[in-house]
């Protein structure tokens, strides 16, 4: 079992994970660990790898039985399949590595990793049914996102270390986080 530490942000859908794992990114925090999905993805996601790398069925299947993953879910009734690959630690040494993930997959992290701190997103569900309706609008299936809502953000709340409210000031947001993530994981002195 691996002992390196990282970062697990969780939320439900709609509640700004990506767009907040960007920022950090771009300050130079974190690198993101994408899992890899057979969901096609949304328009912003074409050019960018933040929480998901997209492949087709074929590749999918190519990577499970390589045992590339460490483990493979489906989410939401969706026909979507999503896999989690080992982090790379070395990928990054300046940066903490981030997982994108939902509460209830969180277990799964347990058989493969102990040092890890859980920052949960959230959002009001107002905000949340907006986002997700403008996905539909482009295509998206939601499935069964919205119904998990309540109970997906009682399990994060239940696990998490953190948790943070994506309000009306998104930078106050992103300084709320850059402060956690910096004294979460300040390295060691000598």
């Amino acid at each position: 079992m691996n002992e390196d530490k990282f970062l697990v942000i969780i939320g439900p859908s709609g509640v700004g994970k990506t767009s907040l794992v960007r920022a950090l990114r771009d300050r130079g925090l974190v690198y993101p660990v994408p899992s890899w999905t057979t969901r096609p993805p949304r328009p912003e996601e074409q050019d960018e790898q933040i929480d998901h790398i997209f492949v087709d069925e074929k590749e999918f299947e190519h990577r499970a039985k390589e045992g590339f993953f460490l483990e493979e879910v489906a989410l939401f009734g969706l026909p979507y399949r999503y896999g989690l690959p080992p982090i790379d630690f070395a990928s990054a040494p300046k940066a903490v590595p981030v997982i994108l993930l939902r509460a209830p997959l969180v277990s799964l992290l347990q058989e493969h990793y102990s040092n890890y701190i859980i920052y949960q997103l959230e959002d009001t569900y107002a905000k949340v049914v907006g986002r997700l309706h403008d996905r539909e609008k482009n295509g998206e299936q939601s499935g069964e996102r919205l119904k998990m809502y309540e109970k997906e953000i009682a399990a994060g709340r239940s696990i998490a270390d953190k948790v943070i409210v994506n309000g009306d000031d998104y930078l106050t947001v992103v300084a709320e986080i850059e402060s956690a993530i910096l004294q979460d994981f300040k390295k060691e002195e000598n």
